[in-house]
């Protein structure tokens, strides 16, 4: 923002105002230069939701069980919050992260075996593996 309060300003216009940032941050990510980074810092949440609902056009099952299947390890983030000095020590943060990490893989298994041929669960499910370690990782590295 450049400062100016947008209080007053129509809808229209803030519509369009947040699609080109939007679009100025797509372009960076397309075309990544020394800039870049500096464009993303300033961070929103339209871009993501708007890519994130295309994405969900083709296989909302997908997108919910794996969205579901994330309670667990907000779960584990909330309890790492939650118990004193747990943040600082990464022996108490990474068993309890783990764990929780098992329980969302075990339930998104559950949910997408049943949607794909024998000799190709795994392959499925091989992706979602990978999605919940990532997340799993930043529980365990997040600071307070």
């Amino acid at each position: 923002m450049n400062g100016q309060s947008t209080i007053n300003e129509p809808v229209v216009q803030t519509i369009l105002r947040d699609l080109k940032m939007v679009g100025y941050k797509l372009y960076h990510v397309l075309l990544p230069r020394g800039k870049a980074i500096n464009a993303l810092r300033d961070w929103d949440l339209w871009g993501p939701l708007l890519l994130c609902l295309v994405m969900a056009l083709s296989f909302f099952q997908c997108v919910c069980v794996l969205g579901y299947c994330l309670f667990p390890l907000t779960i584990s983030t909330i309890i790492i919050f939650i118990l004193p000095g747990a943040v600082d020590k990464i022996y108490v943060r990474l068993p309890i992260a783990g764990g929780f990490y098992f329980w969302s893989v075990f339930a998104s298994y559950g949910f997408l075996a049943g949607s794909v041929p024998d000799t190709r669960k795994l392959l499925a499910v091989y992706p979602v593996i990978l999605f919940y370690l990532v997340i799993a990782y930043l529980v365990v590295s997040q600071n307070k």
